[in-house]
């Protein structure tokens, strides 16, 4: 599985559940609620993006665009425990495979050659 289908495997599953989307957006409001530069509008069109201005008080925050940093990301908690989720559930890589350099034995003294995978 690759990882964008990880990311609607997680977008499918948090569009289930109304009081999830909820908690994530109230956290990332939270969180990204000390900025001290201005995010703008988007999916407006002319002056109206131009008018609106993302602030606190002002248009929804479906229309804004946050610079996020990296520091950020650590007060993230419930959403980073989503994610987690949603990849417990829906993993991008379901098979782990390993080749031996060299011949073995496993732990019942069985031969194992250079070529057997796990």
């Amino acid at each position: 599985m690759q990882t964008s289908a990880g990311i609607a495997w997680l977008f499918y599953l948090v569009s289930q559940d109304e009081r999830v989307q909820r908690k994530m957006q109230e956290e990332i409001d939270r969180v990204l609620a000390d900025r001290d530069f201005p995010t703008y509008a988007i999916g407006l069109e002319g002056e109206k993006a131009e008018d609106e201005l993302c602030t606190n008080g002002g248009i929804s925050s479906r229309f804004c665009v946050a610079h996020i940093r990296f520091d950020d990301l650590h007060e993230l908690h419930y959403c980073e425990m989503v994610i987690k989720e949603a990849l417990r559930l829906y993993p991008s890589v379901p098979l782990i495979s390993r080749v031996l350099d060299e011949g073995t034995r496993g732990r019942t003294g069985q031969r194992l050659p250079k070529t057997v995978c796990d």
